[in-house]
């Protein structure tokens, strides 16, 4: 059974890839795509459920997020943009999972 929190957070794994693809790639980005595949090991070692609060409110902000970079990859100006929203969201999901970044 697939977990839906960790195909999000690949999915935004995946995003960020793109972005660094092309040509996107800079340290707070390169910070960020490390911290999320920790955020998958994590992810798969915890014991956070659906249910719980912090499993939604982590899975919402993830989809915000792909939203959020989906919407700039049509537009270059946003990237930077996009960029810190995942940020943001990658720090709610490491609470989440109570990991220190």
């Amino acid at each position: 059974m697939s977990d839906p929190l960790l195909e999000r957070v690949e999915s935004l794994k995946a995003k960020l890839d793109d972005l660094a693809a092309k040509g996107a790639d800079d340290l707070e980005l390169f910070d960020l795509r490390s911290r999320i595949s920790r955020l998958s090991v994590a992810i798969i070692v915890s014991d956070l459920q659906q249910e719980d609060e912090a499993y939604a409110s982590a899975t919402s902000e993830l989809d915000h997020a792909i939203a959020a970079i989906d919407a700039a990859a049509a537009e270059t100006s946003s990237v930077e943009t996009a960029i810190r929203v995942a940020a943001k969201t990658v720090a709610v999901v490491e609470k989440a999972l109570r990991i220190v970044p």
